[in-house]
């Protein structure tokens, strides 16, 4: 869940960034579209979280120890 920290103070602060570092824009921005970026960011973060937690669960069955729970 570390690099979910990392990855959502990046984005944080880019968002910062881009809102202190506005000019005037001359074009149009339609819900539609920041409908789909936000989708698109939570879709990003989620795929990143599955992704990081298979590599930590082969990982740990590779190299991890052994459970010691008894079959009953």
């Amino acid at each position: 869940m570390k690099i979910c920290k990392v990855v959502l103070r990046f984005a944080v602060l880019s968002a910062l960034v881009v809102l202190v570092t506005a000019r005037q824009a001359w074009a149009y921005f339609d819900p539609g579209a920041g409908s789909m970026l936000l989708q698109a960011l939570a879709a990003g973060m989620i795929g990143v979280a599955v992704f990081w937690k298979r590599i930590k669960n082969m990982l740990s069955s590779l190299f991890g120890s052994k459970d010691k729970k008894h079959e009953g």
